[in-house]
C-alpha cells in the first residue's frame, strides 16, 4: 500500500490517503483428485483526508480444476467475488459483487516419468491470467503475471532441516471494458488503467507441513491507479486429512 498514485500522465502524485494495513486469509480443499475449493478475504483499514475506512477489501469463493486430469500443470479457476469495501484515493464507497476465472501453468517435471531425473534444486515458472468482471459499470479487469522461483536448500526433515526458496514475481494489471475517457488527474474511476508490479519473497520451511514467507511487492509504472508498495509476512500451514 501506498499513500501516492500514477496520474492519467503515468506521473507519481501524492494522495490523501495513508498506507493502511491489511490482513489476508485464504485456504483451500481437495474435493475430489481434479478439484480443489477455495475461498479468501483480505480485511483492511486506511485513514484518508475524507475519514477512516475499514472493511472486507477483497472476498471470493470458488473452484480450480485440472486442465490434463493426469497433471497439474495446466489448471483453470473461476470465483465468485463477494462485495465489500474499495479502497484507495476515492471516497468510500462499496465494491460490488462480481465474478474472476483465470488460467494458470505451471510446468515442472513429471515425478512419475522414471526416464527423468528430478534436481529438487533446479529453478522452474509459473505463468498465468486472471479476468475479473463486476456486476455494475466499472471497468473489467485483467492480471497477467510470470514468476520464477529458485530452490535455494531442499528440506531434509530426518536432520530437522528446513528448505529455502527465493522468488522473484511481475504481474501487469489493466482494465478492459467498461472504461469512460480520461479526466483530469483521474484515478479511481470509471476511466482506463493499468499497473506493473514487480515482486520478491523468501519462503522458508519450517515443517514438513508448515512454511514462512517474505514478500516484498511495489509497483514500478502505471497510469490513473493507485501505487502500491506492500511487505507481507505469511504463514502456510497444511492440515492433515
Amino acid at each position: 500500500m501506498s499513500d501516492k498514485l500514477f496520474d492519467k500522465s503515468g506521473s507519481r502524485m501524492n494522495g490523501n490517503c495513508n498506507p493502511g494495513r491489511a490482513l489476508f486469509v485464504y485456504g483451500e480443499r481437495g474435493y475430489n483428485y481434479y478439484t480443489t475449493l477455495f475461498a479468501s478475504a483480505s480485511l483492511r483499514s486506511q485513514a484518508c483526508a475524507t475519514g477512516s475506512k475499514q472493511g472486507l477489501d477483497s472476498a471470493k469463493v470458488g473452484l480450480t480444476r485440472r486442465v490434463n486430469p493426469t497433471s497439474n500443470a495446466l489448471v483453470w479457476e473461476a470465483a465468485l467475488l463477494l462485495p465489500g469495501q474499495r479502497f484507495g484515493n476515492a471516497a468510500a464507497r462499496s465494491n460490488p459483487p462480481g465474478i474472476e476465472g483465470g488460467l494458470h501453468y505451471h510446468p515442472r517435471p513429471d515425478l512419475y516419468d522414471l526416464t527423468q531425473t528430478v534436481t529438487w534444486l533446479e529453478p522452474y515458472w509459473d505463468f498465468g491470467a486472471t479476468a475479473k468482471e463486476n456486476f455494475d459499470n466499472l471497468p473489467a479487469e485483467l492480471v497477467t503475471y510470470g514468476q520464477y522461483t529458485h530452490p535455494l536448500k531442499v528440506n531434509v526433515w530426518d536432520r530437522g532441516i528446513g528448505g529455502w526458496t527465493v522468488a522473484v514475481r511481475v504481474d501487469y494489471l489493466r482494465s478492459l471494458w467498461h472504461t469512460q475517457p480520461t479526466t483530469p488527474l483521474a484515478v479511481d474511476n470509471r476511466d482506463a488503467f493499468w499497473k506493473v508490479n514487480l515482486g520478491l519473497s523468501l519462503k522458508h520451511a519450517l515443517t514438513p507441513r508448515e512454511s514462512l514467507r517474505v514478500e516484498f511487492i511495489s509497483s514500478s509504472s502505471g497510469r490513473n491507479v493507485n501505487e502500491s508498495r506492500t511487505i507481507g509476512l505469511n504463514y502456510e500451514k497444511t492440515l492433515p486429512k
